[in-house]
């Protein structure tokens, strides 16, 4: 006669295998877990800096006062000319820079959450530090922006440091 009271023994065994399985899985579950709610790091940050410094000049450059020395309009004479192209000059300079500092800063933006899950992501990275490197850094060197724009390859170049240095810790 089976008791009612008393679990079979089957019963019993069925409901310890349960139990001995649910721990491991709700590790791994919690593991998993903390992995997506892993904190952003350093490098994510510095990343997300440079790409508001990026944006905020590339619309002062667009926006900003207009480039190239002042003059009186009564006065036309062979130095204007070279002043007018000389403020063209800076003007196309200028509004490449913008351009430039614009899209990188959208790239950055969107690529620096992908830091840690995507490795394509990190190599796109890297391409666009090396060309907001070189056009700020070009843009200083002809005149065309002011020193603040050297910010951006110091923010850009630490940012992939501290990439590239968590990537090396965790190995």
């Amino acid at each position: 006669m089976v008791n009612p009271h008393r679990p079979s023994h089957q019963a019993s065994n069925q409901a310890s295998n349960q139990a001995s399985r649910r721990p491991s899985h709700q590790a791994s579950g919690q593991a998993s877990n903390q992995a997506q709610r892993r904190r952003p790091s350093l490098a994510y940050w510095l990343f997300v800096a440079a790409a508001v410094l990026m944006v905020l000049s590339s619309l002062a450059g667009f926006f900003g006062p207009a480039a190239g020395p002042g003059h009186s309009a009564g006065d036309a004479t062979a130095h204007d000319a070279t002043a007018n192209e000389l403020a063209r000059y800076l003007q196309t300079n200028r509004n490449v820079v913008a351009w430039a500092n614009l899209g990188g800063g959208i790239g950055i933006a969107v690529l620096a959450p992908h830091l840690h899950r995507l490795r394509w992501a990190r190599h796109l990275l890297c391409a666009l530090v090396g060309l907001a490197c070189f056009i700020n850094v070009a843009a200083v060197a002809l005149g065309v922006g002011g020193l603040v724009l050297l910010a951006i390859p110091v923010l850009t170049l630490a940012a992939t440091l501290a990439m590239f240095r968590s990537q090396a810790q965790d190995k």
